[in-house]
């Protein structure tokens, strides 16, 4: 699974960072790019990976076996050649074994993953991350939180109040979606600069700057 914190060079965190101070010129609201490895722990769908493998261990051993016939009183009989309990050890093994893999290797998770639970958790995630990072503190509710999640392969955008208020949802979806379409091209830094110069242009017309306006979050790329 791609981490988070191997993405982007040092160059390309600047260059984020270098966006968010250009975005913010003109703008009293404050914009926090965050990029998470995973937003939850999907411990359900590893199990159901285990479950399909075992399964498949059992299909594959059935499909192999070989019938014995027996000679028992007047007629003969016929009867599989592996037994119960060989099948239920290939079940167990093949279920633990599944589950520690998918826990190991998170993308075989994802076909278990409905895209419901993916954007729930993602959503949850954005919002814990707009507390943690003090974006919810802003003297006027100006905060914005750019937040993408590499391995559900989501955007979240969220904004405090005053940012809420003047957005709809076409702007949210802008600046979500020229996120997105930098991670579709192997850009992640160019698709969250794009991002961030988009929703500069969209709060400099609906939150514009004032002359004693500071600077109250700091311009880093945060990762998690």
């Amino acid at each position: 699974m791609e981490r988070a914190e191997h993405l982007f060079t040092a160059e390309e965190r600047d260059a984020v960072a270098a966006a968010v101070a250009e975005a913010e010129r003109g703008t009293r609201a404050e914009i926090v790019p965050v990029v998470a490895t995973v937003s939850g722990a999907y411990e359900r769908a590893a199990d159901l990976f285990g479950l399909a493998t075992g399964l498949a261990g059992v299909a594959v051993l059935w499909a192999f076996q070989g019938i014995e016939r027996t000679e028992a009183g007047w007629a003969p009989t016929f009867a599989p050649s592996i037994g119960l309990l060989p099948v239920l050890a290939v079940f167990l093994a093949g279920s633990l074994g599944g589950a520690w893999l998918a826990s190991r290797a998170p993308v075989l998770q994802r076909p278990f993953l409905p895209a419901a639970v993916r954007r729930a958790q993602v959503e949850r995630a954005a919002r814990l991350a707009f507390q943690a990072f003090r974006v919810r503190r802003t003297a006027e509710g100006t905060g914005m939180v750019l937040y993408v999640s590499l391995f559900e392969r989501m955007v979240c955008v969220l904004g405090d109040d005053a940012v809420a208020a003047e957005l709809a949802a076409p702007d949210w979806e802008s600046v979500r979606d020229a996120v997105l379409d930098g991670m579709a091209r192997g850009d992640p830094a160019g698709g969250l600069r794009a991002g961030i110069a988009t929703a500069g242009d969209l709060l400099k017309l609906r939150l514009p700057g004032r002359a004693d306006d500071v600077d109250e979050t700091h311009n880093t790329l945060r990762i998690l």
